[in-house]
């Protein structure tokens, strides 16, 4: 059994011969369950780590619980040498994030899933910057094949919607990311029922008529009180159903659609009879937009996202890459051959999920179909580990509902099914004590969350937190906000105040100890703004514009550079840079140079001397390491290695 002394609560959930799932909150010691349970299975089960499915959110997590299984195996194998294989085996073994086991799968059966068994996976980062270029190369596309269906789009929302940057393509992109991230594939996806719930386009029409019809007797019962701007805004709404009456094809309230934008913004004011006239016709004008417009603008939003998936598709293709969702779609189109369930079925003998609260519903439909045997879940087969109040968050599209749909399932037959862990090694008493009364208000019996209180491991009679209102002010709140913090950071490092550790030695607070953290980048110039009029000093981790910053800025010119020897304007933008700082002169040399004799930028060394010329020879090595470890190495090592060869971090820290 593990070497870890487990909580009583801990050692229920580390149980093998049922079907369980953990209610476990942050710091109640998650990994160390996931790695008894893992040594359990192997003990007392009988199973190799070849046959145990362990999923964790993130890389991290997931290196953390292999380090910790092979920790306790090396301490097993030192005592049996029968666990040296084991140990041996679970450098191989299916531990990781659920992508990575989505990979794992489809390079089993690359012919059944269809796909290129050599292909790599693409990360957030070079997905994300190839997703942006797809949507610029799908709208650059559009717009030169006249495309209807943006023409359409231009039309309703304006030319400037079009514009580099412009909303019609940030929110085209945000569409088709939630689509993905939601497990709906884009040649899928459909108009919302809903539209059908709607008045028919001929109630509207006879709505906004009807209204129209009794206006001149409304005119007559107001008397004096009827003013000429209330005359026009009825007039507006008589003219709307005019208009109405007069199309005859759907298609054409296009061309009405900016006047008709306008009445639905219009106010009623406070005299009967006006009041009632002018709601009724903004609902029904709103009617007629949802019933007439927004199907037709839909199927062209449709059109405009099947466009950008084929763009996609074909960046992907050419960088033999799939990305997170590809892999997902992947999977769940080769879980319906019945074979394929079935070689799982024998190879993979258990599933321990951490952080099923992030599950969305297709991975849902996926685990569902690798656990299941007909209408129920064999025991011992599914394990899975999550905290209801963090599915907040949700996280490439989670729902909390697949959370309770789960349980539900595996607690219907099993009421001991469900186990909660609420012990919280991390915090101390108090500030348990202060979650537990704000939270249970703030979140008890709200929606399908409950709220569990925590206890904690720590004692601590000190307070370990602190509560403060704000004084009203002329300023804004984020600035009243900023400001008493800075105050109480000031005060809590040059009064030297004995808060860091706990015990009999509390040392004094430095600045570097402290952390703020803010529920939004929104305000945080306000808090930047009270920091350095206190003297503070601070490094903002991420803000409004983060990927805006220079730092940034200059490592995405080195990438460019790297991927495209003629991309010149993204090379210059490089040596200019700290990452090679050539001065403005010697830019110039380089590019007269380059115009009579021809050739890359980074061969014109010869048009340099002293400094200038080490520091272009130096960025032609740098970049042409890089340009060879591009093909074998992902994005994320990749700018590991930039970083080291260019040493840009120790030129940024040291300014």
């Amino acid at each position: 059994m593990s070497a870890v002394e487990l909580s009583k609560e801990q050692k229920e959930a580390t149980a093998i011969d049922d079907n369980l799932v953990v209610n476990a909150g942050a710091g109640s010691g998650k990994t160390t369950v996931l790695t008894a349970r893992y040594i359990r299975l192997l003990e007392e089960g009988g199973l190799s780590p070849a046959q145990i499915v362990a999923i964790t959110f993130t890389k991290k997590a997931a290196r953390e619980m292999r380090e910790r299984i092979d920790e306790q195996l090396a301490g097993l194998s030192r005592e049996n040498p029968r666990w040296k294989e084991a140990r041996d085996q679970l450098i191989s073994a299916p531990i990781g994030t659920i992508h990575s086991f989505y990979a794992r799968v489809l390079r089993s059966f690359p012919v059944e899933a269809g796909i290129n068994p050599s292909f790599r996976v693409l990360d957030e980062l070079e997905a994300s910057l190839m997703l942006d270029k797809a949507v610029a190369t799908a709208f650059q596309q559009a717009a030169a094949e006249k495309c209807p269906h943006l023409a359409l789009l231009t039309e309703v929302l304006g030319a400037e919607a079009l514009e580099e940057e412009g909303n019609l393509a940030q929110q085209i992109r945000h569409l088709y990311k939630t689509l993905r991230n939601r497990g709906i594939p884009v040649a899928e996806a459909s108009l919302s029922e809903l539209y059908e719930e709607l008045p028919s386009w001929q109630q509207c029409q006879e709505s906004i008529a009807a209204l129209a019809a009794g206006e001149a007797e409304l005119a007559a019962s107001l008397e004096g009180k009827d003013k000429p701007e209330m005359v026009r805004t009825r007039q507006a709404f008589v003219q709307a159903a005019r208009d109405m009456a007069a199309l005859t094809e759907l298609e054409a309230l296009v061309e009405l659609y900016p006047a008709l934008l306008a009445l639905t913004g219009l106010k009623g004011g406070r005299i009967k009879g006006h009041k009632e006239f002018v709601n009724s016709g903004v609902q029904a004008v709103q009617n007629l937009l949802s019933r007439g417009l927004a199907p037709v603008l839909g199927q062209a939003v449709l059109a405009l996202l099947r466009r950008l998936d084929g763009v996609f598709d074909e960046l992907k293709g050419r960088a033999g890459g799939l990305d997170f969702s590809d892999l997902q779609f992947a999977m769940w189109r080769l879980l319906q051959q019945p074979q394929v369930v079935a070689a799982l079925g024998r190879r993979y003998l258990t599933y321990m999920i951490d952080e099923f609260q992030d599950t969305d519903r297709l991975q849902h439909r996926i685990i569902v179909r690798l656990v299941q045997q007909g209408e129920a879940i064999p025991p011992g087969r599914l394990f899975i580990v999550g905290d209801e109040k963090q599915s907040i968050y949700r996280f490439r599209g989670a729902e909390v509902g697949v959370f309770k749909t789960v349980r539900q399932q595996l607690t219907e037959t099993n009421p001991q099914g469900e186990k909660r862990i609420t012990c919280n090694f991390r915090s101390r008493k108090p500030l348990i004590d202060l979650v537990n009364a704000f939270f249970s208000q703030l979140m008890g019996g709200v929606g399908e969350m409950e709220y569990i209180p925590l206890t904690a491991h720590r004692s601590g009679a000190a307070p370990c937190a602190e509560l403060f209102v704000c004084p009203e002010g002329s300023g804004s709140p984020a600035a009243g906000e900023a400001a008493v913090m800075a105050a109480r950071i000031w005060e809590m490092v040059e009064c030297k105040e004995l808060i860091v550790g706990e015990g009999e030695n509390p040392q004094p607070a430095k600045y570097g100890d402290i952390a703020i953290l803010i529920r939004s980048r929104t305000h945080i110039k306000e808090y930047e703004h009270h920091l350095r009029l206190r003297g503070i000093p601070y490094t903002v981790v991420g803000g409004i514009g983060f990927y805006a910053q220079q730092e940034v800025q200059d490592m995405l010119n080195l990438l460019r550079a790297v991927r495209n020897s003629w991309d010149e304007i993204s090379l210059i933008a490089v040596l200019r840079s700290p990452l090679f700082a050539l001065d403005d002169d010697s830019l110039y040399s380089l590019v007269r140079s380059q115009e009579h004799s021809g050739g890359s930028l980074l061969d014109q060394d010869a048009a340099l001397n002293g400094e200038q010329q080490r520091r272009l020879l130096r960025a032609r090595a740098v970049i042409s390491q890089l340009r060879d470890a591009r093909g074998r190495l992902e994005l994320p090592r990749l700018l590991e290695l930039a970083l080291e060869l260019t040493q840009y971090r120790e030129a940024i820290l040291t300014g």
